[in-house]
């Protein structure tokens, strides 16, 4: 009983983690404002890590894990579930990615990095076309983006978040689960 309440609580912690940050994205989609990457990164934390942590933990809590491992696999979560999402923003802006964040006015990692480097007429051309529709199309985007250098920006937070999800994994005594954490993140960003 003591397992099923733990698991339980786990799966609750997760699911309203997940609502807090889905919500956030919805009402942000409902009155779009330009965001800071922070901003993004904090929707992210909501919205994708906690679904790593309620996967990983529940296999812990079935395998009588110990408390720190537990927090290993918190911090690992949180790191791997945002670099997740960044390297998602990454695919959708690349051109043949399955959603056009400007388009679907959906906040973007990317987005956010060149609205807080841009200035003047690019800032507000960056803010129309993510937030207002206002018909500035992708290619002149794009070429903001490009020169602001933001997508490249983007490919080192997500590295930065792997590599954070990797160094989580550093005290785990356990070898096998070492392993295969680390073998889960290899396959998630092959």
């Amino acid at each position: 009983p003591e397992q099923t309440n733990a698991m339980l609580q786990l799966a609750t912690r997760g699911h309203c983690d997940l609502c807090l940050g889905q919500g956030a994205e919805l009402c942000w989609m409902e009155a779009p404002t330009p965001l800071t990457a922070s901003e993004v990164i904090d929707i992210f934390r909501y919205k994708t890590a906690p679904s790593f942590e309620v996967v990983f933990g529940l296999g812990a809590l079935l395998g009588d894990a110990e408390p720190a491992e537990h927090e290993v696999i918190k911090n690992f979560s949180l790191a791997i579930g945002i670099a997740y999402q960044i390297q998602d923003d990454l695919l959708d802006y690349q051109r043949g990615g399955d959603v056009d964040d400007v388009k679907k006015r959906r906040p973007s990692i990317v987005l956010a990095i060149a609205h807080d480097r841009a200035g003047g007429d690019q800032r507000r051309a960056l803010a129309d076309a993510w937030c207002n529709n206002t018909g500035l199309d992708s290619e002149a985007t794009r070429q903001i983006v490009s020169q602001l250098g933001a997508e490249a920006t983007a490919r080192e937070l997500l590295e930065h978040h792997k590599s954070e999800a990797l160094t989580a994994l550093r005290p785990l005594k356990n070898r096998n689960l070492k392993i295969l954490l680390h073998r889960i993140a290899g396959k998630l960003f092959a």
